[in-house]
């Protein structure tokens, strides 16, 4: 008979008078053992059924800014970065990737003194 096939010796019996008398044991085994149940596929209780239901949503534009209207310019850069992110496997572009997919988008640095004027929007 080979050493894989003997059955393994059963486990020490737990000796209780090793401790002081005041050490309080708490046994968390109840029942039976589980691993004698039998998992068949007809016991299995059925799966829990989904009480929300699914709203489809935007995929390439945020969906907590959905109450303003985008310049086209402006869906182009945020289309493009969801590429990026899609594209590398990196949620949280570095700000030398944005310039770079900025780059690509064909924006480019401007002249020495020229003022960036922003709208404020309220």
């Amino acid at each position: 008979m080979s050493a894989e096939s003997k059955t393994p010796e059963p486990a020490p019996v737990f000796d209780f008078d090793a401790y002081p008398p005041e050490t309080c044991f708490h046994d968390r085994r109840q029942g039976g053992d589980r691993r004698s149940r039998s998992a068949r596929p007809d016991t299995l209780p059925p799966p829990p059924v989904e009480r929300r239901s699914k709203v489809e949503r935007r995929r390439h534009v945020d969906p907590t800014t959905f109450e303003r209207q985008y310049t086209p310019e402006e869906l182009d850069f945020m289309n493009a970065m969801q590429a990026f992110k899609l594209r590398t496997g990196r949620p949280f572009p570095t700000y030398a990737e944005v310039l770079q997919v900025a780059r690509e988008l064909g924006y480019r640095k401007c002249k020495p003194g020229f003022e960036i004027k922003i709208k404020t929007r309220r």
